[in-house]
């Protein structure tokens, strides 16, 4: 029977209570957890530990920890994962592949093509759901480190900030990543929107020497991009070897 897993901030091993709403919550009213029942407890930092309900109350749950040796191995590579904005169902898919497919870092940017417009609230409740859906996708996959979800950022900002390699996705790219010789463990790569980066974009890319990559004869949308590059990057370099 695959482990339950439940990610708890803070997680404190000597105190030996959850008060966390959303721990509560999923434990509780989604779980349907009582006492005696076990699972792992994570903080997202890297500890884990085996987890025992001692008593279940509505604001907090008494627990008795073990610690538990993790598994999960360091990245063997960085990726940084910087996501033109999609429609909501898209980036939500997007940020949860890409936690599942192993990337340190998601920024989201805003670019030429990007029609989507959200003011300064609208930015920080996006942040706060895409971090949710971040932490449901490490209780999913067992990863004990979440990845960094950046504030929504301006293409050209993000792009002059970025460290070298950066893989610049595009459908007439001149370069392959089979044919790419990586002598780094961090790599950026940059997706565009459903409409492309602009021409202007595209230029300013040139300038900075970030490396087009083709994926293929096919043209790959947004959501479908950035999952396949990540998938590609982790078998040729990475933790999929």
């Amino acid at each position: 029977m695959r482990s339950i897993r439940i990610y708890v901030s803070p997680l404190e091993f000597d105190r030996s209570l959850i008060s966390n709403d959303r721990s509560i919550h999923r434990m509780i009213n989604v779980l349907r957890l009582k006492a005696k029942d076990t699972f792992i407890a994570f903080d997202g930092k890297g500890q884990e530990f085996q987890a025992e309900i001692v008593k279940v109350e509505k604001k907090a749950i008494s627990v008795h920890f073990t610690p538990k040796s993790t598994s999960e191995q360091p990245p063997v590579l960085n990726i940084h994962l910087v996501q033109a904005l999609a429609k909501v169902d898209k980036m939500d898919y997007i940020i949860q592949k890409a936690t599942e497919l192993g990337v340190n870092q998601i920024t989201p940017i805003i670019t030429d093509h990007v029609e989507i417009k959200l003011n300064e609230s609208r930015k920080i409740t996006k942040l706060h759901h895409w971090q949710q859906i971040i932490i449901s996708a490490c209780e999913q996959c067992g990863r004990n480190h979440l990845p960094i979800m950046n504030p929504i950022d301006e293409f050209y900002r993000v792009v002059s900030k970025a460290p070298k390699p950066i893989f610049l996705l595009h459908p007439q790219g001149e370069n392959s990543l089979p044919k790419i010789h990586l002598n780094s463990q961090d790599i950026t790569l940059l997706i565009g929107p459903e409409g492309g980066f602009s021409e202007n974009e595209l230029a300013y890319c040139l300038k900075q020497n970030i490396t087009d990559i083709k994926m293929g004869t096919r043209v790959l949308r947004t959501e479908t991009a950035g999952i396949a590059a990540i998938s590609a990057i982790q078998t040729l370099w990475g933790d999929f070897r």
